[in-house]
């Protein structure tokens, strides 16, 4: 016989073989078959997916805490690097990293890595380094209230105004636009103030918003200062202002700086010498003007511009421009000496501000946006003979 046959009874009574026995058992079902269908190999690695992150800015000085939504990644294995350095894992989770960026020598545009499980994942340009500016001025600018009272010359068609600007980090401080020092006085210092280096940020528009509503802040010709007038309405007095932009060129996110702008309160006034009568005071000759001021809480400051017209017939004409930044205690002396002549019958048109300056963190670059909140004070004398 050429092979041996095996026989096995069934239910039914008939007899099989071995080898039927044997393609009856290849058919059955299973467990690996039972399964899923669309179950996937232990073994198979699945690749790291990017979804964002968020700031897209920081310091090239580090630290900048950035959540970056990743996954699916081995909180235990977890590495991420900006411009090839690498970042400190503040935490993680299967889908989600919270890292601090790195210091680095370098600035602009960098690809962000994320590697885990033997995979990577890269976001190409993701994260924007500006210059460090910590301590320094980054956004600098005024948001003011305006009292022309009795005013002897056309004054400007606006009752409230705000300009601001983006600047290179500095040490600027507004106040230094009107004198060198605090507490003191020049002649046409405006011509000779400190340079300042205006950055162009793309923007369309920014947002001044409070009590008052939302004021749009429209770009001028060069698209660096962004600001607006209105008359017939006034910033709330002892109110803060937030300050918003959209997103705009490469390194200007979206931006919200609550409580960035302080308006002083109201009442504040010049009430030595009498410039706002129906009449128009006379010094006498050769006279230093003696400012004195009251009302409403002391500010941080007090900024002062005295023109000096060639008449009042022809007060386009300004014949000498003396500015001051000085300390807000009640009074300040604007000396003679400081006048380039003195004509008889010539006007002097002097305006006085109590400023607060408002104080931010920029999420740029760690720099500090410094806004001033000015209630200016108008008012005018004649030289006498």
């Amino acid at each position: 016989m050429d092979r041996a046959l095996f026989l096995f009874p069934l239910l039914a009574g008939c007899w099989v073989t071995s080898e039927q026995v044997a393609a009856k058992v290849a058919d059955l079902p299973t467990e690996e078959t039972e399964s899923d269908p669309t179950s996937s190999d232990p073994t198979e690695v699945v690749p790291l997916r990017y979804a964002g992150l968020a700031p897209v800015v920081g310091s090239n000085g580090g630290a900048t805490e950035v959540t970056i939504q990743v996954g699916p990644v081995d909180p235990s294995d977890i590495s991420v690097t900006f411009g090839g350095v690498q970042a400190s894992v503040v935490s993680a989770t299967e889908d989600q990293v919270v890292v601090l960026t790195p210091a680095v020598a370098f600035n602009g545009s960098v690809d962000v890595v994320i590697a885990s499980r033997g995979e990577l994942a890269r976001a190409t340009e993701a994260f924007y380094y500006w210059p460090d500016g910590s301590g320094r001025t980054g956004l600098v600018g005024v948001v003011s209230n305006h009292d022309y009272g009795r005013p002897y010359i056309p004054p400007p068609e606006f009752d409230r105004s705000a300009s601001l600007v983006w600047i290179e980090p500095s040490s600027l401080r507004w106040w230094e636009l009107y004198a060198p020092t605090i507490d003191t006085c020049v002649r046409d210092y405006e011509r000779e103030g400190p340079r300042i280096n205006f950055i162009e940020p793309g923007l369309s528009a920014m947002t001044l918003s409070g009590p008052t509503g939302d004021h749009a802040l429209l770009p001028d010709s060069d698209g660096e200062f962004f600001g607006f007038y209105e008359s017939d309405a006034t910033f709330s007095y002892g109110a803060t202002y937030d300050v918003e932009q959209p997103e705009g060129a490469v390194g200007f996110p979206e931006l919200l700086l609550e409580d960035a702008v302080p308006i002083p309160e109201e009442g504040f006034e010049v009430f030595e010498p009498a410039m706002q009568n129906d009449t128009l005071a006379t010094l006498p000759p050769f006279s230093s003007i003696n400012l004195r001021w009251r009302g409403g809480e002391s500010g941080d400051y007090v900024l002062i511009r005295a023109r000096r017209y060639a008449s009042v017939e022809s007060n386009s004409v300004v014949a000498d421009t003396i500015t001051c930044a000085v300390f807000d205690d009640g009074q300040h002396l604007i000396s003679n000496a400081l006048w380039s002549a003195w004509d008889p019958d010539e006007l002097i048109e002097i305006s006085v501000g109590r400023a607060i300056e408002g104080q931010v963190r920029l999420p740029t670059n760690n720099a500090e946006g410094r806004i001033y909140g000015i209630q200016w004070w108008y008012g005018a004398l004649m030289q006498g003979n």
